[in-house]
């Protein structure tokens, strides 16, 4: 059973008091108008008929048919006719349910016929003066003369200028009524039909549109237990299918965010993780080592002064961790500002290399050079840049070993500048390749720690240079060598 509480009962209740409430007015506006078409169309009908019959008595001497013409219309029109003379006193008065006159006859002349009717005033004196002047007049009022209500109407009976008498047509209000009735109860009962399909189709209307909205609510329901792969299926192109289609688009980002949170979440536990263990290890170094020390277990000043070494190189290790972490935490959350300004990379590409062959020459490496002798300047931030160029440097010395030689080329492009650093080291595995971006990521997993870096210089690289609206990729085959290749765009 409906409520009307529930949407359907509401809205099957206010279209259905809607349809009666339009219907009802439009029936009472129709009503009126119809009466009062009705009765204009009567008026009308009845001077029409008067006018016609008049000019045939003015024209006809013969007072037999002159009788005979007023029986006929009287039947005819259904209406009562009367004749009057100039005076206004009755000379003929014609019934359409009589089928003979009631008074006396017509005189030729319509002269002074006398009878017990002959004095006595038919019509209003006010409204014979008009008729004789020769104006039409119309009516509608109780006469006592019918002893109901009636519509007159009065015609002169004239030939050319000089009116003879006047000519009355009444019809009975209450007859036409009975005819105007019989159309108005057309109306309501068509009215009433109307109210009865418009109640049913508002109730199958008020279903159709509850239905989507139910499957909504049940969708939103699956939402909050935390099914977001429930789709609607409302293939309507109104505002229920627009609403739909929203709520399609809700669930699918509500679940692509929750799936990234939980990737987050997962990332932020494996960033701990890798922290913790990336800690743990140097400081456990640090710890032997002081122990060691205090012990007293340094046999002579250089153990001594080897155990303090050790103890500074991983210090140092954790110091560029923690400044790593920062510079990365400072990235992601856009702590750090790139000041952009003009930047002449082969400036920057030969203070690195110098800065750092020094390195090289004690590890047994040769760094060549293969950079053109202009270079256009990019747009960026010089120290950033050179961050980068350093950090792909560091990790190409790191895995290659006395003998081998790092490159470090530049190419301009038609809208940017490429710089590449090459290794001639072990290479990367090609399924480890999108995996060298990543936090704490390290291929050689094998390797001492002794020279080993944090595992966060690439993606700090590779932050920067995104900020810099840059791309960077690397190409590597085993046993052949990696190249890292970074491109900026060139200065406007």
């Amino acid at each position: 059973m409906i409520g009307f509480k529930s949407i359907i009962g509401k809205l099957w209740l206010a279209m259905t008091l809607l349809v009666l409430t339009v219907l009802g007015f439009s029936a009472l506006v129709q009503s009126g108008l119809l009466q009062h078409t009705y009765y204009k169309q009567q008026t009308h009908r009845l001077i029409t008929t008067a006018r016609g019959l008049a000019e045939d008595i003015a024209m006809e001497n013969d007072a037999d048919i002159i009788r005979y013409r007023i029986e006929n219309t009287a039947s005819a029109s259904g209406a009562h006719i009367m004749l009057l003379d100039s005076q206004g006193r009755l000379l003929f008065s014609q019934s359409a349910k009589e089928g003979r006159h009631r008074y006396g006859c017509v005189r030729r002349t319509m002269g002074h016929h006398r009878s017990m009717m002959d004095q006595r005033q038919v019509w209003p004196e006010v409204d014979v003066n008009k008729v004789l002047k020769g104006s039409v007049v119309t009516k509608r009022e109780y006469s006592p003369w019918f002893r109901t209500e009636v519509l007159s109407v009065g015609v002169p009976v004239a030939v050319g200028n000089n009116v003879s008498g006047i000519l009355l047509m009444h019809a009975p209000v209450p007859e036409l009524t009975t005819r105007l009735r019989a159309l108005q109860h057309v109306t309501v009962y068509t009215a009433l039909g109307g109210v009865l399909l418009a109640t049913v189709l508002s109730l199958f209307l008020s279903r159709s549109l509850v239905k989507p909205l139910l499957e909504i609510n049940r969708a939103a329901r699956d939402m909050a237990r935390g099914n977001y792969n429930r789709k609607l299926n409302i293939k309507s192109s109104d505002e229920i299918g627009m609403l739909a289609q929203s709520f399609n688009t809700l669930a699918a980002e509500l679940k692509e965010k929750i799936d990234t949170l939980e990737r987050l979440d997962q990332t932020r536990r494996d960033f701990v993780a890798s922290v913790s263990h990336e800690l743990r290890t140097p400081l456990t170094i640090v710890q032997g080592y002081t122990e060691a020390l205090q012990d007293g277990l340094a046999k002579n000043e250089r153990q001594r002064q080897e155990y303090l070494t050790n103890i500074h190189d991983e210090l140092m290790r954790l110091r560029r961790l923690v400044d790593d972490l920062l510079d990365l935490r400072r990235l992601e959350t856009g702590q750090i500002n790139i000041s952009f300004s003009p930047v002449n990379l082969l400036e920057v590409i030969q203070r690195v290399v110098n800065g750092i062959r020094p390195l090289a020459v004690e590890k047994g490496v040769e760094i060549i050079t293969a950079l053109p002798h202009n270079l256009s300047a990019v747009s960026g931030d010089e120290d950033r840049l050179a961050q980068v160029l350093i950090n792909l440097l560091d990790n190409a010395l790191r895995v290659s070993a006395p003998g081998d030689k790092l490159t470090v080329s530049a190419e301009e492009k038609q809208q940017s500048v490429s710089v590449s650093v090459s290794d001639t080291g072990p290479g990367i595995p090609e399924e480890e390749l999108p995996l060298i971006w990543e936090r704490f990521y390290k291929v050689d997993k094998s390797r001492t720690r002794e020279g080993a870096g944090t595992g966060l210089g690439l993606v700090i690289s590779k932050k920067i240079i995104e900020m810099h609206g840059g791309t960077i990729g690397v190409k590597s085959k085993l046993g052949k060598g990696s190249t890292f290749t970074f491109t900026l765009p060139k200065e406007n």
